[in-house]
């Protein structure tokens, strides 16, 4: 727990759409928050600092936010971290809020997070029937909150992993 793992860069489509597609990524450096064990899977987890609702948008009816932009001559990628549910957002604050280290080794590393903060989860809020907007956690109220102008939440990147093998 607290070790700062490095993993190979691993690439999911999400959707794609003529010559345009997205990807959730997952790799570089993450901090283990969770030791792998027979009855649990370990945890990694990457803090991406913080993002205004402008850069969230929908894709696939989930929210997306472009972390790497490639333009070759097939058309334009995407790609971006998946953004966590709101399970797993709440495991890992109280992973971090029983071991406040954890939050002193994020900064040692360069990942500034506050778990007493907002952060981006996957849950959607429905706004007229077909539209989809994103929200995040707000800690202080255990609440659901929509996107907001006024509230910049901090993304996470999330990986479990178990004897071995990665799993987000």
């Amino acid at each position: 727990m607290g070790e700062l793992v490095t993993l190979p860069t691993e690439k999911r489509l999400l959707k794609k759409t003529g010559g345009v597609v997205y990807e959730h990524i997952a790799g570089a450096r993450y901090i283990c928050v969770r030791e792998d064990s027979k009855n649990q899977r370990g945890i990694l987890v990457k803090a991406l600092g913080r993002v205004a609702s402008e850069y969230i948008r929908m894709v696939g009816g989930k929210p997306f936010c472009v972390d790497k932009k490639d333009e070759l001559f097939e058309g334009d990628y995407y790609y971006g971290y998946p953004i966590p549910a709101l399970g797993d957002v709440k495991e890992v604050l109280e992973i971090m809020h029983d071991n406040p280290s954890l939050v002193s080794r994020f900064e040692e590393s360069s990942m500034h997070v506050n778990p007493q903060s907002e952060f981006w989860v996957s849950e959607t809020a429905n706004r007229l029937v077909i539209l989809k907007k994103a929200q995040y956690y707000q800690v202080k109220t255990d609440a659901l909150c929509a996107a907001s102008d006024r509230v910049n939440p901090y993304r996470l990147s999330i990986v479990y992993f178990h004897r071995g093998k990665l799993v987000w």
